[in-house]
């Protein structure tokens, strides 16, 4: 604060302000942006008491989906602990629904399917990927696909048995 006041030659009462009124403003852009996100959503914004969860599905998505998502600070934000993150900007345009399935069938992903909504299962490393639709899988100027803002998890107990029960059985899949 000291080193602002000096540089700017504004009184700490002034800087303190604005500090506050940026940090409001950041809270309002935070909240119109996450507004379509449900808390209970597995794709919404977390708070820290959740942070475990949502540093998993970063680290996972780092380690099997070359990403390099890095955790810049918690943020507190209405009372809450908001993780801030940083992810690199990958140019291209949204890959076509047969383009991501074709990518996920090659690296050995099996498609699970419950009440119209799509998710992929790899055996090999126990990992469940949702939300790959179009807006989620970039392709690239060169055609390789890029995978952002997936939800990743490694299912085990009851959701691990219900990932099982609808893996595809003699080539058809098993729907509920």
């Amino acid at each position: 604060m000291r080193s602002t006041t000096r540089l700017t030659g504004a009184a700490k009462k002034t800087v303190s302000r604005i500090l506050v009124e940026v940090g409001e403003a950041c809270a309002a852009y935070h909240d119109k942006i996450m507004r379509n996100f449900l808390p209970d959503s597995p794709n919404a914004a977390r708070d820290a008491s959740d942070g475990g969860w949502y540093l998993t599905r970063l680290v996972l998505q780092n380690r099997y989906f070359a990403d390099d998502i890095q955790l810049l600070s918690l943020v507190r934000c209405d009372e809450k602990l908001r993780v801030l993150t940083t992810q690199p900007h990958v140019p291209g345009e949204a890959a076509l629904a047969i383009e991501i399935q074709g990518w996920f069938y090659a690296q050995g992903y099996k498609r699970l399917e419950i009440d119209n909504c799509v998710a992929w299962y790899r055996e090999l490393d126990n990992l469940l990927v949702a939300d790959a639709h179009e807006g989620n899988v970039i392709r690239t100027e060169n055609g390789t696909l890029f995978a952002i803002d997936l939800n990743l998890i490694k299912p085990c107990g009851q959701m691990l048995e219900m990932v099982l029960s609808l893996l595809p059985v003699s080539g058809m899949l098993v729907s509920k």
